[in-house]
């Protein structure tokens, strides 16, 4: 089976080559790597043509941010499922993707595993095997850098909505969730993420973007969620406290 791996980069030439040396070093062969650079101006384009015969196709061009970039990755891969691992991070360890070809379920949509921080030792992000829609409605319960999801389903949902540049990652999984997407948790290491990035933002951006993707295009979600169980949440807080 063909796993498709995207990584997305700009000007971050360091975190790239750490990025497709880990990939490059994955002992399962059905991988195919896209590298999508944003016209970088460091030496990111150096160290692509160095690894050229590695990597299966590099777009270099100007884009609109993040999820444009994920965007374009993601429509020219030809894998059954695929994985977003950006500039900067790494698989657990060179055997990652072959494991995850043993646990898999190809009936799934969105396959996810878990997520480190940092490093080996760092901080491990184990997100639940079962998790109810109302669950993620204030908070990701999955990271995207640990997450296998099919193309078709990104077909069905129809990507990352680009105008969001905080949680269009969090909107593909919501968007996904009330499609009736089959999810599958599997007990394995699958990343180790850079700390940094775009989700270094503060709670209170997350939350508002949150709040604009649920009542555009998901307004009972948000309703429910703004009137009831946060309100409900802050209730239980105060009691608690």
């Amino acid at each position: 089976m063909l796993f498709s791996i995207v990584t997305i980069n700009y000007n971050n030439s360091i975190g790239l080559t750490r990025t497709i040396e880990s990939v490059i070093s994955q002992t399962y062969l059905g991988i195919e790597y896209i590298l999508i650079d944003g016209a970088s101006t460091d030496d990111s384009l150096l160290i692509v043509e160095s690894y050229k015969n590695k990597i299966s196709m590099c777009i270099s061009e100007p884009d609109k941010g993040v999820y444009d970039a994920m965007n374009k990755g993601w429509k020219i891969a030809k894998g059954k499922f695929v994985l977003f691992l950006n500039s900067g991070d790494i698989f657990a360890n060179s055997h990652v993707i072959s494991n995850v070809y043993k646990m898999i379920d190809k009936s799934a949509d969105i396959v996810y595993g878990c997520h480190l921080w940092g490093s080996i030792e760092g901080e491990r992000w184990n997100p639940k095997k079962d998790f109810k829609f109302r669950q993620i409605l204030n908070h990701t319960p999955i990271s995207h850098q640990a997450t296998f999801i099919k193309k078709s389903q990104l077909e069905k949902v129809g990507g990352f909505k680009e105008q969001y540049k905080i949680i269009a990652d969090w909107g593909v999984l919501v968007d996904s969730m009330l499609s009736h997407a089959r999810l599958q948790k599997i007990s394995l290491d699958i990343c180790i993420a850079e700390i940094a990035g775009i989700s270094n933002v503060s709670e209170y951006e997350v939350m508002k973007e949150r709040n604009i993707y649920l009542k555009r295009h998901h307004f009972i979600p948000f309703f429910v969620n703004k009137y009831v169980i946060l309100p409900l949440l802050m209730l239980i807080k105060s009691v608690r406290s």
